[in-house]
């Protein structure tokens, strides 16, 4: 099992690493507000709502994210080996790497300057999938997310994110602030259609 567990979090590939790394804090994190919940229904009297629902997927997942995203390189890997091994078997950083680049890879592929790899499309397929969920999760949590929003707040979240990368080490990447901004607008889109086709098919049942 320790062997096991040990080529999931530490030796495994880099992108499958990464997520289960950050399993256990946001099951930790779960759990807990998990009983939290449960203890303010019972000492309100209510029931554990649907919205309790939707608000413990969103932490859950937010949780995950900023575990993800707003960490420095290596700090997972590093503190996951030294829980197996007793020592950190990395560096994590460095910190203030100040990189920015506010060239979207798009304008570079249509100079004939740079060739879109598997790598680089795995990225940006990464990162528009990984800030889908949030677009729709948004809409769910606050209903002042709408079709006039949705833009702007998506930008805003990609560009604060994005401008937080450099402090842990990363950098500004103007090709993260689009796919990210994308995957929010996408997830909302996919809530917006469930919403009309649902409304569609209350009224076809009622007429």
């Amino acid at each position: 099992m320790r062997d096991f567990l040990y080529r999931l979090l530490v030796a495994s590939d880099a992108t499958m690493r990464y997520f289960f790394q950050v399993v256990p804090i946001v099951a930790l994190v779960g759990l807990l507000y998990l009983v939290i919940s449960l203890l303010r229904c019972r000492k309100t009297g209510n029931r554990f709502s649907k919205r309790e629902i939707i608000n413990f997927l969103f932490i859950c997942y937010l949780t995950g994210l900023l575990s993800l995203i707003l960490v420095p390189n290596h700090f997972w890997t590093a503190i996951w080996f030294y829980l197996f091994n007793g020592f950190p078997g990395c560096e994590i950083g460095p910190m203030f790497v100040l990189n920015f680049n506010l060239v979207p890879t798009v304008v570079y592929y249509i100079q004939g300057t740079v060739v879109l790899g598997e790598w680089v499309k795995q990225m940006l397929i990464l990162n528009l999938l990984m800030f889908l969920p949030m677009g729709i999760l948004l809409p769910l949590v606050s209903s002042k997310i709408n079709k006039k929003t949705i833009i702007i707040v998506a930008v805003a979240i990609s560009i604060v994110v994005e401008l937080l990368q450099p402090i842990i080490g990363r950098s500004f990447d103007m090709d993260d602030v689009i796919m990210n901004s994308l995957g929010i607008i996408c997830g909302w889109g996919l809530v917006a259609l469930a919403r009309r086709f649902q409304k569609g098919m209350n009224r076809r049942v009622t007429s």
